[in-house]
């Protein structure tokens, strides 16, 4: 598997918090200290849980180079495209139903000329520790020309 530095860095912030302390690492465990220069390729949605939906807390500019627009504010239920029948719907309700880790492939569809596919890694946070409550994403862009394995192992 190769994922971007900033996905390796989050990820292993977010399994050495589970390893070592157990449950689902909260937002602020991943502090702006923790997330530094990571920061600006990280989104944290909100879970919404009834009835289901996803709102966007926090989008990094990295990420919304990427985008139509800043999303910021906004329930995923209410944007073209990125409701309940889509893949990053399906992909968001996996991570907040099972609680663990994720890493999709999909598409590139945006503004940016020349990614053919977005590599993004999910993963749940809970204020509680146990019930995830916000999920922050990590996407990478991937151009035509690179070549990316897809798979993700957690630690335990």
């Amino acid at each position: 598997m190769h994922m971007s530095e900033s996905q390796q860095a989050l990820l292993k912030h977010w399994s050495e918090y589970h390893l070592h302390k157990g449950g689902l690492p909260s937002r602020n465990e991943f502090s702006l200290r923790t997330l530094g220069k990571h920061v600006t390729h990280i989104a944290i949605l909100d879970v919404k849980p009834n009835p289901l939906d996803f709102e966007y807390r926090l989008i990094g500019t990295s990420v919304v180079d990427h985008l139509y627009k800043d999303y910021t504010g906004e329930r995923l239920s209410m944007i073209p495209g990125k409701g309940p029948e889509s893949r990053l719907w399906s992909f968001m309700r996996q991570t907040y139903e099972d609680g663990q880790p994720h890493y999709f492939e999909v598409p590139y569809v945006g503004p940016k000329l020349g990614h053919e596919s977005v590599y993004t890694l999910y993963l749940p946070l809970a204020s509680d520790h146990h019930r995830t409550d916000k999920i922050m994403i990590v996407p990478h862009y991937s151009s035509r020309t690179a070549v990316i394995h897809v798979g993700l192992q957690v630690l335990h």
